[in-house]
């Protein structure tokens, strides 16, 4: 008996420690795949986290260039060149955006003051009862502040989907011609948007300030929003605020709700019955198969989010660079395009990618060659370089540009040098600069003619007239005897008044045309109105000439215009300087005419004159520039004044 009771303990023990060493295994089994678990779903939801914010991005941007369409359509819209702005145009234009634009529903312009308006398509009525104030309090924020507005969500009229209203202003200049409103159909341009898998993994529903613009769900499957792994976004649209919400797609079975963790726990169960007896042994094995997985699953997550941050980069530089209306180009330290964008390909007349391997230098005028040198100096010397610049179409016609150029960011592999060069379309712009100097060169020349018009008129008018009085007074006094001495006195005041007057009309001719500058030339006539400066204001005068006689005469124009910048200078002089004394300098040095006046006043901020007080100043710059002229003024308070005028003669520029 004591032998049998000796021999039944170990026999107990060793039944019961493997079924004891299988039950801690079981159990560590069951942690360590609810760990596994647990790290997938955090796995998950990290995951989720990026592609929800990488999708808002993409819609913000998505959306953001749909209605750069529309902005590009109500501006082109407003400032047509050939003032087209029929019915007819407006269907035909919104015709061909709402074909080639997904999401784009309805177009409609409501002209100023609430007269009838164009929808596109014919038959479609934007404004509608169904949208009430929201869309009305839109188009009344588009006209307030001058930019695109979004209303909120609205059902359409099945009330199946959702569409929301963009508002753009057209004006003209500071004219308001009307809104043009867009219904966009958020079903259509949400699904554009998004692509298969993103669609196969997650369900995600989009909402405005509450209100539902889109939901995706899998089937029969539920968008659980509260689940630990969803996610939510919030970005803005322009004046609204949009939040993206995403969770994973539920999973249905058994292997695919717990992925990974079911061989996990299979191995576990399967060496706890095999291998209890090496229960340490399997363990530390299991710990290090456990981390050379997670580095692994951590390294290919890495791997890919960052092949996901490149592809997202790639295609935000591709689509920056190919939309720009501006030409972009990039070349190499030889000058040789490697990329051009369309705009860049359109400038030139040429069809899309045919600027590659085509050296930059070669597309400029031959007059322009130099340019290319002055390009690549300013960009060793200072980093960045702007020109202006005369290229050649495909066809021989000249395009002048706007060439503004700085290095590439470069890599320790990057041995190309490469720099991005801006290219502008200015040609409008210098033509219309040119209009102008023609247009304000004819004002001034008929403001001239009219002030001469009116010189002689009041000269032979008024000064005959005020001759004859003075005569005829003469007689009078003559012939009526004057008794008391207060008759005589008040007589010959009357007679002195006339002549005052006589002599203040003789100013005033003088003042709008002087006779001596287009009889004798520029000196005389500047020598009598600084004169007639100095004798009606009493301040002190040095004038000092030297035109040179046995030069060239000095033109016309010219003189005019160096004639009436001495004379607004002598004006400003008077009324607001509070000078003692003023120096006036006329010269001819260097083939150039100089004119400076300079004062010893109370001087003003140059940079601080109203718009009243710039009028004159401005008009001495036009009328400078005119002569291809300068008018350089240096002032402060406390300083005095000095205005300085120089212009390069005919011929010796």
């Amino acid at each position: 008996m004591s032998d049998v009771n000796d021999i039944s303990p170990p026999s107990v023990r060793s039944r019961l420690v493997p079924l004891v060493v299988f039950v801690v295994l079981l159990v560590l089994t069951l942690v360590v795949t609810r760990q596994q678990f647990l790290w997938q779903r955090s796995l998950q939801a990290r995951h989720t986290g990026d592609v929800c914010l990488q999708a808002s991005r993409r819609l913000e941007f998505f959306v953001d260039s749909r209605l750069t369409v529309a902005e590009i359509f109500a501006r082109r819209w407003a400032t047509h060149e050939t003032r087209d702005f029929s019915r007819q145009r407006f269907i035909d234009f919104g015709t061909v955006i709402l074909d080639a634009m997904p999401g784009y529903r309805a177009m409609s312009m409501i002209p100023v003051g609430g007269t009838e308006s164009w929808t596109v398509p014919t038959g479609a009525v934007v404004s509608e009862s169904r949208v009430g104030r929201d869309l009305a309090r839109v188009i009344a924020d588009a006209e307030r502040r001058n930019e695109t507005v979004l209303s909120p969500p609205v059902a359409d009229r099945d009330d199946r989907n959702v569409v929301f209203f963009a508002a753009l202003p057209l004006r003209r200049d500071d004219e308001m011609l009307g809104v043009l409103v867009v219904e966009l159909d958020a079903a259509t341009l949400i699904d554009a948007c998004f692509h298969h898998r993103i669609r196969s993994e997650f369900d995600f529903e989009i909402r405005d300030a509450g209100r539902r613009l889109y939901r995706f769900v899998h089937g029969e499957h539920q968008m659980s929003l509260s689940a630990a792994s969803s996610m939510a976004q919030t970005f803005p649209v322009r004046n609204r605020e949009w939040t993206l919400s995403m969770a994973p797609r539920v999973p249905t079975g058994m292997l695919e709700r717990f992925g990974a963790a079911v061989p996990v726990f299979l191995l576990g169960l399967v060496l706890s019955l095999v291998l209890t007896g090496l229960f340490h042994l399997l363990q530390v094995r299991a710990q290090l198969f456990r981390e050379a997985r997670d580095r692994v699953v951590s390294e290919m997550s890495a791997r890919e989010a960052a092949q996901e941050a490149l592809t997202a980069s790639e295609a935000r530089y591709r689509s920056v660079f190919d939309s720009a209306t501006d030409g972009l180009v990039i070349v190499n330290r030889e000058g040789v395009i490697l990329e051009a964008n369309v705009a860049a390909c359109a400038m030139h007349g040429r069809p899309p990618d045919s600027l590659h391997g085509v050296p930059f230098s070669s597309l400029l005028h031959r007059d322009h060659h130099q340019r290319w040198d002055d390009l690549v100096h300013q960009l060793e010397e200072v980093g960045a370089s702007r020109i202006d610049a005369r290229n050649v179409r495909s066809d021989g016609s000249a395009i002048d540009l706007e060439v503004r150029a700085s290095p590439l960011l470069q890599g320790e592999d990057d041995r190309e040098g490469r720099v991005l060069m801006i290219l502008t379309d200015v040609t409008e712009r210098i033509r219309a600069a040119r209009r102008h100097a023609q247009l304000s060169r004819k004002v001034l020349a008929a403001q001239e003619e009219e002030r001469g018009r009116i010189s002689r008129e009041l000269h032979d008018e008024l000064g005959q007239l005020l001759t004859a009085l003075r005569l005829e007074m003469g007689w009078l006094k003559k012939s009526i005897p004057l008794q008391s001495e207060e008759t005589r006195s008040t007589f010959d005041a009357c007679v002195q008044l006339v002549e005052h007057s006589a002599e203040q009309l003789r100013h005033i001719c003088r003042g709008l045309r002087p006779p001596l500058l287009d009889d004798l030339g520029l000196e005389p006539a500047a020598q009598l109105l600084v004169d007639d400066f100095a004798d009606r204001s009493g301040i002190e005068v040095e004038y000092h000439v030297d035109l040179d006689e046995a030069e060239e005469p000095i033109p016309a124009e010219m003189a005019l215009c160096v004639y009436r910048i001495l004379q607004e200078s002598l004006t400003n002089v008077s009324r607001h300087a509070r000078a003692h004394k003023v120096m006036i300098s006329l010269v001819r040095r260097r083939g150039s005419l100089v004119a400076w006046i300079a004062d010893d006043g109370q001087g003003f901020d140059v940079n601080g004159l109203g718009t009243k007080q710039a009028c004159g100043i401005e008009g001495m710059r036009e009328r400078a520039h005119l002569v291809q002229g300068t008018v350089e003024i240096r002032s402060g308070p406390g300083k005095g004044t000095r205005v300085m005028f120089e212009a390069p003669l005919p011929g010796r520029a």
